[in-house]
C-alpha cells in the first residue's frame, strides 16, 4: 500500500467525523466501507442516517456497535437490536441511550437473567452484571414510574440508591402512602 493511499484513508477518516459537515448521502455510501476507522467515526457521527445506523448495528467490530448504540439519531429498532447484542458493552451502551424505550431496557435485564441461568459456575460474576444493568435501568432519566416503585424495594442498596434521585417518584410515592394512611385514619 502506498503512503498516498495511507495519507487518503487517513484523510477520509478524519473528515467524518471530526467535522461533522459530511453530509448524510456521503455517510450513508460508507456504511459499507472496508475500513474500520471509518466505519467507527461514522457511528460516532450524529449527522450518520438512521439507515446506515440500523446498517452499522449489524457491524462484526464490537466498537462501531458500541458507538451506534451511544448516538443520539440510532432509531429505536437498531437499539432493540443492540440490546440483544452477545457483548456486554453493547448491551450496556444501548440502556445509556436517551432514546432508549422501557422495552430495550427490558431486553437488557432479560439478556442478563438468561445469561446468569446458562452457567452456574458463573453465577457470582452474572448476578453483579444484573445488579448493574438493575443500576443502570434505574438510573437512566427516562425510566418509567412504575420500574421506579418496583425498584425501590430492590434488595441492592445501589439499586434503590438510584430511585431516589428521581425525586418526582419519590414525591408520589409519599403523596400515595398519605392518602392511602388518611383513607385508613377516616374508617377507623
Amino acid at each position: 500500500m502506498s503512503h498516498s493511499h495511507n495519507r487518503e484513508q487517513r484523510h477520509e477518516t478524519s473528515e467524518l467525523h471530526h467535522t461533522k459537515n459530511t453530509s448524510p448521502a456521503e455517510l450513508l455510501k460508507q456504511a459499507g466501507n472496508q475500513n474500520i476507522r471509518v466505519r467507527r467515526k461514522m457511528a460516532k457521527n450524529p449527522n450518520t442516517l438512521a439507515k446506515a445506523l440500523l446498517k452499522l448495528a449489524d457491524d462484526r467490530d464490537e466498537w462501531v456497535r458500541i458507538h451506534v448504540a451511544k448516538n443520539p439519531n440510532t432509531p429505536a429498532v437498531a437499539l432493540q437490536q443492540l440490546a440483544n447484542d452477545h457483548a456486554n458493552r453493547v448491551r450496556k451502551s444501548a440502556a445509556k441511550n436517551l432514546n432508549a424505550s422501557v422495552e430495550v431496557h427490558t431486553s437488557v435485564l432479560i439478556y442478563s437473567q438468561k445469561k446468569l441461568a446458562r452457567s452456574a459456575s458463573d453465577m457470582r460474576k452474572a448476578s453483579c452484571q444484573h445488579i448493574e444493568v438493575r443500576n443502570k435501568m434505574t438510573g437512566h432519566p427516562n425510566t418509567p414510574a412504575a420500574v421506579l416503585q418496583r425498584r425501590a424495594g430492590d434488595p441492592a442498596t445501589g439499586v434503590r440508591k438510584y430511585v431516589t434521585r428521581h425525586t418526582y417518584i419519590l414525591k408520589k410515592m409519599v403523596f400515595q402512602r398519605v392518602h392511602k394512611d388518611a383513607g385508613k385514619c377516616a374508617r377507623e
